[in-house]
């Protein structure tokens, strides 16, 4: 659960989770971008790479669209600086 300090340890594991799948998606895409497909090994290495780039670009959609649902059912910690005209949202009165 959120506090007034800090975001649930499930709202960092999201976090973390969106961030290490979109770390692996793009050097794989790149890398199987670049491959030449001149012997089979290659072609197999290429649509390997592209398949597992496909299917982690999937699961991350999947992990934000779960990131975003949880996100809206809880609090939002308070800002570290409340005093600071930036990190206070305005509230409607």
């Amino acid at each position: 659960m959120t506090t007034q300090s800090a975001y649930s340890t499930t709202t960092k594991t999201f976090h973390w989770l969106t961030a290490l799948l979109i770390i692996a998606i793009i050097p794989l895409g790149v890398i199987a971008g670049k491959l030449p497909i001149e012997t089979d090994a290659q072609v197999v290495t290429k649509t390997f790479l592209f398949s597992l780039h496909k299917t982690l670009g999937v699961a991350m959609f999947i992990v934000a669209a779960l990131r975003i649902a949880y996100a809206l059912t809880q609090a939002k910690p308070a800002g570290l600086h409340p005093s600071c005209k930036v990190e206070t949202p305005e509230r409607p009165q």
